[in-house]
């Protein structure tokens, strides 16, 4: 049931102690909170576990705002990104005014929308991707105190028998490495980076390339959050774009950045539940 609506009904024969695993097809959700319950009948003899309720949340995408100096290619490999599956949560735009945006791209490029500080501190994300075309002291001069590492140095890998670098090890337990558990980590790890900035960090370092530079640098600003990638992910200093690990770490990226909740569809009572994800579900 959606919103106390009956959607679908299913048949099945529970086997005594036993399981069945049931499936529902596709429906449509309103926008909006709505309230979900699914339903056993007729009652067991323990009818307390016979219903879970669940909730479902529909709203139109949230906007991010791409900037960069490297050509349509970047734009490109993040809506594809991005806009993987059906119903994304993300849609990418090139201008507007930063108050509708949840947060900002920069990739290979030197310049910032303005009132970027003001919007960071308000709680607004902040990805950071240099690359070929980045001039740092210009993007420094612009980013000033969001720029969460410093004593850069553009460097490429040329080096006999060492034609390229890899991420090395990242912080496994970091929100923005969730997707990477087990087997997964090894699209993240299959990337190769032939260019990067070799910057410096005294804190924030969540990964590190195979050689021990950072590789993505993490820094609070305010409410909001800044993540430094150290190589623009353009197909150009790095085939990070066509690895398996580019589209899960975009979103959660994105996710993370834009303060999106992870709370779950239900909770078992008791349980513990976020005040500012139900500040958020009540003011979306």
């Amino acid at each position: 049931l959606l919103n106390g609506r009956e959607i679908q009904r299913r048949k099945v024969e529970v086997p005594a102690s036993g399981s069945v695993a049931v499936g529902f097809d596709g429906f449509e959700v309103p926008f909006g909170v709505s309230r979900g319950e699914v339903r056993m009948t007729p009652a067991d003899d323990l009818p307390f576990d016979d219903a879970v309720y669940f909730t479902i949340q529909r709203r139109e995408p949230y906007k991010l705002l791409f900037m960069t100096g490297g050509g349509n290619r970047p734009l490109v490999y993040f809506r594809q990104a991005l806009g993987a599956g059906e119903d994304p949560a993300f849609v990418i735009e090139t201008a507007g005014q930063l108050s509708q945006f949840s947060a900002v791209i920069l990739v290979n490029t030197s310049s910032a929308p303005p009132h970027l500080r003001e919007f960071v501190e308000k709680g607004g994300g902040l990805l950071i991707a240099p690359g070929d075309r980045t001039d740092w002291s210009t993007l420094q001069s612009v980013l000033g105190p969001l720029m969460p590492a410093s004593g850069w140095e553009k460097t490429y890998v040329r080096r006999d028998g060492d034609q390229f670098i890899t991420i090395g090890d990242f912080e496994r337990d970091h929100v923005l490495f969730q997707p990477f558990v087990g087997t997964a980590a090894a699209g993240l790890l299959a990337a190769r980076f032939f260019g990067y900035f070799r910057v410096k960090a005294d804190q924030g370092v969540l990964a590190r390339f195979s050689n021990g530079d950072p590789a993505v640098v993490e820094k609070e600003v305010g409410k909001g959050r800044v993540i430094l990638l150290a190589s623009a992910p353009d197909n150009v200093w790095s085939d990070f774009p066509i690895r398996p690990g580019f589209v899960p770490f975009v979103k959660q990226a994105a996710r993370y950045l834009a303060r999106l909740p992870d709370d779950p569809a239900y909770y078992t009572v008791p349980a513990t539940a976020s005040l500012g994800t139900a500040a958020t579900v009540m003011n979306p």
